[in-house]
C-alpha cells in the first residue's frame, strides 16, 4: 500500500490507489514486461507560478526510464501533467477538483519525468499527488553474429597484437619497428608469423610458439598459410632469396631473387600444397609452388608485393601494383588491368570469396580505401594512414573483412560484417593482416 502522510493525505491516497488500480487492470497496455509505479511531487503545493517537475522534486519515482504512463490528481483545482519527453504539447488534464488524469507515453530508453501544473484558467493553489508508471527495460537485442576475420598488427608500441576472432590479445612480444605480421587461420586457432625486435622469424599460435633463429631481411615481412596440419611461412632472408620454413623446421631456399624491401605473399591450395607470389630482383611478378613457378613477365611497381589467395573450387589469384602504378590481377580466375589507380608505394591485399569469385581491398591514390571485385567495388571513403596497405579476408556466406590502419593511426575493421573502430593504435608505416576464422 502507499505510505500516508496525514489522514486527508491517508484519504486521497487510497483514492489515488484505486484510481490507479482501476487504470492498471482496464487501460493499461498488455505487455509481458512487469509494471513498477512510484510517487513523484507527493502532497506538493502547485500554482502557476510554480509548477512541481519530478526531476526537481528529489524523489526518485520522478525520474525513470521506460516510462509507460503519468497520473496525476489535484485536490481543490484542475491540474495537468506532462511528460519531460514530449514538451508542453502533450498532456493530460483533470476535469476538475478530485479527478484523476492519466497521459499514456511511449516507453523509450530516455529519462522522463512529469511536470504537474494548474490547468488554464485556475487561480490559487492546489495539492497535487502524482504516479509515474515504468517497466522493465526490455531485452537486449540479439548481438550480430561476430566477425570471423581474426586480425593481427603492430601496436604504436612496437608490440604483437591479435584483434577479432576468437578473441583479443597482447602478445606482449616486441616486434622489429616497421613491419608487419601475417596471420593464417589454422587447426584450433590463428598462427601468426612476424619480425621479433631482434630481426629473427617467430610464430605464435595453437601450433606453438617459436623463435626459428632464422632471419628476415631488413624492410621485409614474413607471410604464413595453413598447409595441411600445419603451416609455411615464405620470407625474404637476408641473402635476398625466397626462402620458406614449414611447421616441421624445414627451410628451403627457393634460389630465387627478390627485390629489395618486398615481401612474399603465400596461400594453401584447396588441392593440397601451397603457392607464393612475390617480385623478382628483376622487378617482374613471379610465381613459385605447387601449382606454377615461373615469371608471368608483369612489370611491379617498386617498392611493392603481391598478394595472392585461393579460390573456392580450386585455383588461385593475385592482386598487385604494376609498374604504371594500377592494380593488376593474375591467376586462374583471369588477368587484367582494373584500371585503379594505387598509391605509389602500397600493395593490394586479394581473398577468394566463400561462395565464389574474388574481392581486393588497396590504398587508392587519393589514399581511401577502396574495394574492388566480384562483390563490391568502389570507395569506401576511409582515409587511410600513408604507406600503409589494407588486408582482406572472406568470410561464410561470401562475404569479406577489410582490416587498415586509418590516417587517425588506428586500426579499422569495415566490411559485409560491419564497421568497427577497434580504438587500438598501430605502428606508423606498418599494416594489418586478417584471416577468415574456420
Amino acid at each position: 500500500m502507499i505510505a500516508m502522510r496525514s489522514t486527508s493525505g491517508h484519504l486521497w491516497g487510497a483514492i489515488t490507489f484505486l484510481a490507479v488500480a482501476l487504470w492498471m487492470l482496464c487501460v493499461a497496455p498488455s505487455t509481458e514486461a512487469a509494471i513498477h509505479e512510484e510517487h513523484f511531487c507527493w502532497g506538493k503545493t502547485v500554482s502557476a507560478a510554480s509548477p512541481c517537475e519530478g526531476l526537481n522534486d528529489g524523489q526518485s519515482g520522478g525520474v525513470q526510464r521506460y516510462v509507460t504512463g503519468l497520473y496525476v490528481s489535484g485536490v481543490q483545482h484542475s491540474v495537468c501533467v506532462g511528460s519531460y519527453l514530449t514538451g508542453s504539447t502533450v498532456k493530460a488534464c483533470t476535469s476538475g477538483p478530485g479527478q484523476g488524469a492519466f497521459l499514456n507515453l511511449t516507453p523509450s530508453s530516455s529519462w522522463n519525468f512529469g511536470k504537474i501544473y494548474p490547468n488554464s484558467g485556475v487561480t490559487g493553489d492546489t495539492t497535487v499527488y502524482g504516479t509515474v508508471f515504468w517497466e522493465d527495460a526490455p531485452p537486449p537485442s540479439e548481438p550480430p553474429p561476430p566477425a570471423r576475420g581474426g586480425a593481427a598488427f603492430q601496436t604504436n608500441a612496437n608490440q604483437l597484437m591479435q584483434w577479432g576472432a576468437p578473441g583479443n590479445m597482447n602478445w606482449g612480444l616486441g616486434m622489429k619497428p616497421g613491419t608487419s605480421p601475417s596471420i593464417s587461420a589454422v587447426s584450433g586457432g590463428f598462427e601468426i608469423a612476424f619480425v621479433s625486435n631482434a630481426g629473427s622469424l617467430w610464430t605464435v599460435g595453437p601450433l606453438g610458439n617459436t623463435s626459428w633463429e632464422l632471419y628476415v631481411k631488413e624492410g621485409t615481412n614474413p607471410s604464413i598459410a595453413k598447409a595441411g596440419s600445419g603451416f609455411v611461412v615464405a620470407y625474404q632472408a637476408p641473402n635476398g632469396q625466397l626462402t620458406t620454413v614449414n611447421s616441421s623446421g624445414v627451410v628451403s631456399n627457393t634460389g630465387q631473387g627478390m627485390a629489395a624491401g618486398t615481401s612474399p605473399s603465400i596461400t594453401g591450395l584447396s588441392s593440397g600444397g601451397y603457392q607464393i607470389a612475390f617480385q623478382s630482383n628483376a622487378g617482374e611478378l613471379v610465381l613459385w609452388g605447387d601449382a606454377a613457378k615461373g615469371s608471368t613477365g608483369q612489370g611491379m611497381a617498386a617498392g611493392t608485393s603481391p598478394s595472392i589467395d585461393r579460390l573456392t573450387g580450386g585455383g588461385y589469384e593475385v592482386a598487385f601494383q604494376a609498374n604504371n602504378n594500377q592494380l593488376f590481377r593474375w591467376g586462374t580466375a583471369g588477368n587484367a588491368s582494373t584500371g585503379q589507380g594505387m598509391k605509389p608505394g602500397t600493395s593490394p591485399s586479394i581473398t577468394g570469396l566463400t561462395n565464389g569469385g574474388w574481392e581486393i581491398a588497396f590504398q587508392a591514390n587519393t589514399g581511401n580505401l577502396f574495394e574492388w571485385g566480384t562483390a563490391n567495388s568502389g570507395n569506401t571513403g576511409q582515409g587511410m594512414a600513408s604507406g600503409t596497405s589494407p588486408a582482406i579476408t572472406g568470410l561464410e556466406g561470401g562475404g569479406f573483412e577489410i582490416a587498415f590502419q586509418a590516417n587517425t593511426g588506428q586500426m579499422y575493421l569495415w566490411g559485409t560484417a560491419g564497421k568497427e573502430t577497434t580504438g587500438q593504435g598501430m605502428a606508423v608505416g606498418t599494416s594489418p593482416s586478417i584471416d577468415r576464422y574456420s
